[in-house]
């Protein structure tokens, strides 16, 4: 089952499969250029042999290019079926399922999540008869099953372009073809494994063919960007079992670019893996990407620190924060790690904050770390970039849920609130409608107008304007 025929199976081969279109591309690319050299580097006066033979070389390309054309309109047309799949985004791709059938995709929009993208499609196999099925898959990105999806061919396919419509809402899509439509039903997934061929210009693949977290990574080096997303996914099917491969690429100084986004961008699609499941290393290598603003490494290796919080994770870029500031680095450097360290911070005193009251006698502890999470979080603030100053205010709204828990869980059942711990929390949630009133005010004196970003969390306002009028715990559910 595959894309297209690999472009490294030989050039006997490609000339036997394409023909004479094939001999075109070898002629152009090959014994012209040979011929051409020929002749140059030919004494003057034994060129004349060399110049016939590179006026042939013109004449026999020429006259392939008329006869592929003549058999373009008269005989190959016939056999082929194209159309366009629209209604996608960048992070959505078209994968062929069907054995034995010749599907040839080709994006044509811009490759970035959220921006619509469509394909034009050709099956340019043979002529098949009717009701022969061509299934193709839908894959929509991290930690979204995919759909498998099932196209019916009818002869008049051959004779106009057929339109695939993406329904989002019914996850399906709409057949639109003649006039007609009719929406397509998602099948039963198949499973299946991909191998793909480093230096292919499409991925070639095989049904149920078991390839390796090494091969898997060799492969991530690939030229081609459908190869890499398609051995991104495979590699992140392989789960804890591929971890090793991965930790040596990150533990590698001479890793290649291409390699190390593959490994982050499996790890962050890979189910079931926290931060605890990745050494030091990897960490490391991760902050040391908070410096490339401009790479998807950078997002990347951001997106997982943020996503699988830890007390290592917190520890090291603590540490790489209080170097760069010991070593005098300047500002700009500390912006990412800042950032990134403040919602590490933010989580893990959720995290805190969510155990009181699971054990009596660990409360105390479980409060203490909450408490200081948050305000190490608020803390770094002072080290942040004003672009991202406008989401700082929430450290202060974990603090007071904190605040707030530590109130309910520590008083007798049936008995009042601990009128101090109420009033703690009231004042926590008033300093951080304080704040994050003073955060606007000082971003609308240091940004452009259009730059300054408003509090992403206006129901964190709403509930801590609530809370000051009543202290319930209703009022911040």
């Amino acid at each position: 089952m595959y894309f297209a025929s690999a472009p490294d199976a030989g050039v006997a081969e490609n000339l036997l499969k394409f023909g004479p279109f094939a001999a075109i591309a070898l002629f152009i690319y090959v014994i012209e250029g040979k011929v051409r050299s020929m002749y140059k580097e030919a004494d003057p006066a034994t060129r004349n042999p060399f110049l016939a033979l590179y006026i042939f070389t013109w004449i026999m390309t020429f006259g392939l290019i008329g006869y592929c054309s003549w058999f373009w309109v008269h005989e190959y047309r016939q056999n082929v079926i194209a159309g366009t799949i629209v209604g996608l985004q960048g992070n959505e791709t078209i994968h062929n399922d069907t054995p034995d059938v010749e599907l040839f995709l080709a994006q044509h929009s811009e490759n970035l999540p959220s921006i619509p993208v469509s394909y034009n499609w050709r099956i340019v196999d043979r002529r098949l008869d009717d009701g022969t099925p061509i299934t193709f898959r839908l894959s929509r990105g991290s930690n979204k099953p995919e759909s498998q999806y099932e196209l019916k061919i009818q002869s008049s396919f051959y004779d106009s372009p057929v339109r695939l419509v993406y329904l989002r809402d019914k996850n399906t899509f709409r057949q639109d073809h003649n006039g007609k439509q009719a929406l397509m039903t998602e099948q039963p997934l198949t499973a299946r494994s991909t191998e793909i061929h480093p230096g292919s210009w499409l991925p070639v693949v095989y049904a149920e063919e078991k390839v390796s977290p090494k091969q898997l990574v060799e492969y991530l080096d690939s030229s081609d960007v459908g190869v890499r997303k398609n051995v991104q996914v495979q590699l992140a099917r392989q789960g804890p079992t591929a971890l090793p491969e991965m930790e040596a690429v990150a533990a590698d100084p001479k890793k290649r670019y291409s390699v190390w986004l593959g490994v982050l961008s499996a790890l962050n699609q890979m189910k079931g893996i926290g931060g605890g499941n990745v050494s030091p290393v990897m960490v490391r290598a991760m902050i040391a990407e908070m410096d490339n603003v401009k790479l998807p490494t950078h997002d990347q290796a951001k997106a997982f620190l943020v996503a699988h919080p830890t007390w290592d994770i917190e520890s090291e870029l603590s540490k790489e924060i209080d170097a760069r500031k010991k070593a005098s680095r300047p500002a700009a450097e500390l912006y990412e790690l800042a950032h990134a360290s403040y919602q590490v911070l933010y989580l893990l005193g959720l995290q805190e904050k969510d155990k009181l009251g699971a054990a009596a006698a660990e409360n105390r502890e479980h409060f203490e770390k909450a408490v200081g999470a948050f305000k190490k979080s608020w803390d770094r603030r002072t080290l942040a970039a004003d672009y991202h100053l406008n989401e700082f205010p929430k450290a202060l709204f974990g603090w007071g849920l904190a605040l707030h828990d530590r109130s309910v869980v520590e008083h007798a059942k049936g008995q009042p609130r601990n009128p101090a711990f109420v009033k703690a929390a009231q004042d926590k949630f008033a300093e951080f409608l304080r704040e994050e009133t003073a955060t606007q005010e000082y971003l609308k004196k240091r940004l452009p107008a259009g730059q300054v970003k408003r509090y992403p969390y206006p129901d964190h306002l709403a509930k801590a304007s609530a809370y000051l009028k009543d202290p319930s715990e209703k009022k911040l559910q």
